[in-house]
């Protein structure tokens, strides 16, 4: 992590240098942001053409960032990756109106990258350069973003949204009362 910092700190400084040759600087290509343990990839603004997320509250957005033609060339094959997506988009679903009712926006990218302005500032995300390709990226005026990595479950869901936005979210297997929902058609 360290030497992440150092080679970035290396880049600016070269870029700084370089910089003041030209009469117009150029940005970098890409930038890494850190974030609670988490490096977040993040490409130039002026580089890539992206759809914008404005930011005014909490928001979550689940990013699966594969073509479907990336899905059929997949060597693991396409049914492997057609049921990770198909998993990440159930368990979204299942959160997505216990997440809304508790006042988290939720949204969703399958491209490469996304952009997200907050508090006067634009972000652009690289999120074809996450470990496993999809992942949530958690957001919310005046904090630094949190992006998490793997397949979030209802419950998943609720502990990072309490522990990011400190908001607890409803068990969407239960009916706020403490008690289970039951099939009512049985």
């Amino acid at each position: 992590m360290r030497r992440l910092f150092l080679l970035a700190a290396a880049f600016l400084f070269v870029g700084t240098i370089a910089g003041c040759k030209r009469k117009a600087p150029t940005a970098p290509a890409v930038a890494v942001v850190a974030v609670s343990k988490t490096v977040v990839p993040v490409a130039s603004v002026e580089k890539v053409d992206v759809k914008t997320f404005q930011i005014s509250g909490p928001t979550i957005i689940a990013f699966f960032p594969t073509t479907q033609a990336e899905i059929d060339k997949d060597a693991n094959g396409p049914d492997e990756e057609n049921e990770t997506l198909g998993d990440f988009q159930n368990y979204l679903f299942e959160m997505m109106q216990p997440l809304q009712d508790a006042h988290i926006r939720v949204e969703e990218s399958y491209e490469p990258a996304f952009r997200v302005e907050v508090d006067g500032k634009l972000i652009t995300f690289n999120a074809k350069a996450i470990k496993y390709g999809y992942g949530y990226y958690f957001i919310e005026p005046g904090n630094a973003p949190h992006v998490v990595t793997d397949m979030l479950t209802d419950g998943d869901f609720q502990q990072e949204s309490k522990d990011y936005f400190g908001i607890v979210v409803a068990d969407p297997k239960s009916d706020n009362s403490g008690t289970p929902k039951s099939d009512s058609s049985k």
